[in-house]
């Protein structure tokens, strides 16, 4: 796999909203081509989503359970 071959399989994991796909896609393009940026912004989008949802998940789950 090359590296547009990573972007494009990494931008259709964030399509499909399969977003610790879209990482590793986007960090073997990174391998191909350390200073490209198509991969390091869509490794930026994903890491937006992965790092903001888990504290999230997190309060929403205390929150249910200090419902009960």
């Amino acid at each position: 796999m090359g590296y547009h071959k990573a972007v494009r399989a990494g931008l259709a994991a964030i399509a499909g909203g399969h977003w610790y796909h879209a990482q590793a896609d986007f960090l073997q393009a990174l391998v191909f081509r350390p200073q490209g940026i198509e991969a390091a912004t869509g490794l930026g989008r994903v890491d937006q989503v992965l790092y903001k949802r888990t504290p999230v998940s997190a309060r929403a789950v205390a929150q249910r359970m200090g419902s009960d």
